[in-house]
């Protein structure tokens, strides 16, 4: 199952998609994607998360800001360390649907290094 989600990242609204197995009745581990750089989730990471929640796990995948249907100016300018708290803002908004006593989730090594929740 695939719904549109949207979370606050300083003073812009980051869009995105979160998946879950259609089955699934309680939190599931999650991961959290975006591409990196200039590309928009449209273009493979829907293929990925629907691979993931057909194997029980769901997805959380957005758009950096400044790309995409996100929010963010000026447009598709790319800020690498900008696009890290992007992660971060994913990962809280992640653990707010979900509570973060429930959840579990999964992020890429780069970004677990650099956020110390994890």
């Amino acid at each position: 199952m695939r719904e549109d989600i949207e979370f606050e990242a300083e003073e812009d609204m980051l869009r995105g998609w979160l998946y879950t197995p259609d089955d699934a009745d309680e939190p599931v581990p999650t991961i959290v994607m975006a591409h990196g750089f200039s590309a928009v989730k449209e273009m493979y990471l829907d293929k990925y998360a629907e691979t993931f929640s057909e194997a029980g796990l769901g997805a959380l995948v957005f758009d950096n800001r400044n790309f995409g249907e996100s929010e963010g100016e000026p447009r598709y300018e790319i800020d690498p360390w900008q696009q890290v708290r992007d992660y971060r803002h994913a990962i809280t908004a992640l653990f707010r649907l979900a509570g973060s006593s429930s959840m579990r989730s999964s992020a890429t090594m780069f970004q677990r290094l650099l956020d110390r929740r994890f």
